[in-house]
């Protein structure tokens, strides 16, 4: 009976975390749709994602209680793991755009600013601090 009450406790911590990654992974889409189109986040979505990752961060404590006790994982327990895993690496390589992205839109526009042409008395020091002395035009 103890066995049985484990395993229905591992399936529902995995399903919260599963759906807790899901969740997350949710809110990484929507940022990306926000910095490629507005190239700015509302406080209103940082508030959001915040509450999102912290859901994450207390199923990811529920996975950790659970590794202490160790077992044997039935067959849809192992299923449901690896789509759990699934999930994490999309969300690894869309939060690893979403920062290149911040990167990108949060980095100070360059300008390119026209290069002062160098006037005579400039080349002639130039010339002479390296010892070779300006060719007269005949």
């Amino acid at each position: 009976m103890t066995a049985a009450i484990d395993i229905m406790m591992t399936q529902e911590t995995l399903e919260e975390h599963m759906a807790a990654c899901e969740s997350a992974y949710e809110v990484m889409i929507e940022e990306n749709g926000l910095l490629k189109s507005e190239g700015a986040l509302s406080d209103d979505f940082l508030e959001r994602k915040r509450a999102a990752l912290a859901r994450l961060d207390a199923a990811l404590e529920g996975l950790r209680g659970l590794g202490e006790r160790g077992g044997n994982l039935s067959a849809a327990t192992r299923a449901a793991a690896k789509k759990t895993q699934q999930i994490v690496l999309k969300a690894l390589l869309l939060d690893r755009e979403n920062e290149q992205w911040l990167l990108k839109v949060s980095a100070p526009k360059r300008r390119d600013v026209p290069q002062a042409r160098p006037t005579l008395d400039q080349i002639e020091k130039l010339y002479r601090k390296h010892g070779a002395a300006p060719k007269e035009e005949s």
